[in-house]
This record gives structure tokens, sequence and C-alpha cells, in this order.
């Protein structure tokens, strides 16, 4: 995101603080679509950009159906998990991204997405797990959220994400007037923490939510 500066981050899979209103910033492109860098303070602040030190990450990435070589594992002799068919492999998750939408890789294990027009964004992250209860990290963040424009909890509670455990926080925000909403989701394996996150503004909520559910479940760690 340009224009704002991230909130201090917590570690592990603990996500930062929702989006702060902030300048329009100049040079990602023209009309009313500039402003959507400006919605994830939240994203940009996600521990999960911590995987650039992870030691287990993959040697390449790739976009469905491109042929290429089998790359390994850094500091192994092993190809890594395969990215399931219709999916495109990035650092340490595979997942289907909304088509003729803007990529953006914030670092390369923290990738967005971001819809034409400006009204959508969608993001997929990981970092080393940090030890303890992720609704605990996430509780926490929570509580430092309040002071954020527009700020409203709608739920942050237990879930399961393609079958693992997780947790889910669903919120209010403003930017510029306009009320916007959020989801994130997480979950640990093996030894990592991972997000899936969309922010939109509210009266997309029905095209936003589709789209999540269809990313959410291409969505494969690696």
């Amino acid at each position: 995101m340009q224009g704002a500066e991230p909130p201090p981050g917590s570690g592990g899979g603990a996500p930062g603080k929702p989006p702060r209103p902030a300048p329009t910033p100049g040079g990602f492109r023209e009309g009313a679509g500039r402003g959507i860098r400006r919605r994830t303070a939240i994203g940009a602040a996600l521990a999960l950009a911590a995987a650039t030190t992870t030691a287990v990450v993959l040697a390449a990435t790739h976009d469905p159906g491109t042929p290429e070589t089998a790359p390994t594992v850094a500091g192994t002799s092993r190809p890594p998990t395969t990215p399931p068919p219709g999916t495109r492999g990035e650092t340490g998750f595979a997942w289907a991204p909304p088509q003729g939408w803007t990529r953006t890789a914030k670092s390369p294990s923290n990738i967005h997405y971001h819809a034409p027009g400006g009204k959508q964004e969608i993001a997929a992250s990981y970092a080393l797990v940090r030890g303890g209860d992720l609704m605990t990290q996430w509780q926490e963040a929570e509580r430092g959220s309040h002071d954020v424009p527009g700020y409203r909890n709608i739920r942050l509670e237990r879930t399961t994400f393609n079958g693992r455990p997780a947790v889910v926080w669903d919120y209010y925000f403003t930017q510029d007037g306009d009320p916007w909403k959020a989801r994130q989701t997480g979950f640990d394996e093996g030894g990592k923490s991972y997000q899936v996150n969309i922010w939109y503004l509210a009266a997309t909520e029905d095209e936003a939510l589709r789209t999540y559910s269809a990313v959410t479940s291409s969505f494969t760690p690696l």
C-alpha cells in the first residue's frame, strides 16, 4: 500500500490494524482505481511478510500451464509440492487469483490482487509460526484496532479453512467516507502461518464474497 506506513506487526500469523485513510498515491493507474493501494495497511502489516526469511521456499514460481523444469526446495535436493492444476504457484502457496485483476507483490510471500475500478482487493500471505494460539494473537490485534476510522467488529471467531482449524475476522471500516468491509482468514500448518484476506466496498459485498470463496477454495499450502 502506498501513501501510508503500516502499523507495527505483531509477528507470526497475527494481522495488523485495519486500514487508515491516507493521501491518494500516484503512479498506480489512472482513474478511481488508483485509491485501492491505500486500502490495506492491515495487509502491509501482516507479519506474514516476514516469510522472506524462511529457509524453506520455492526456488521458482510459474503461471499455470507454463512448462518448466522442476525447482527444488532451497537447501535440499527434493522438489517442492507441485501446485494443483489451474492455480498459480507463489512462494509458499498456490492459488487461483481473480482473472483480470492487477497483481502486486508486497514481498515474495505477500501477494495482492486489485480489482478493476478499485473497489476490492484480495491478498494471500504466509510466514513462519511464531508460537502461541492464533486466536489469542488475533484478539490482541483486534483490541488495538478501535481507533481506526469507522472500525466496527463483526465477528472474530474460530472456524475451518478447507478442513483446517482456522480463525476468521470480519469488520467494518471507512475509507474516504465510504463504508468498507473486510474478511481475514488465517491458519497454521507445518510450522507456517497462512492468511487469505479481502477488503471491499460494502456495496460490492455479494460479488466480493463470491470471489473470495472461489479464491479460498483454490488455496493450497506448498
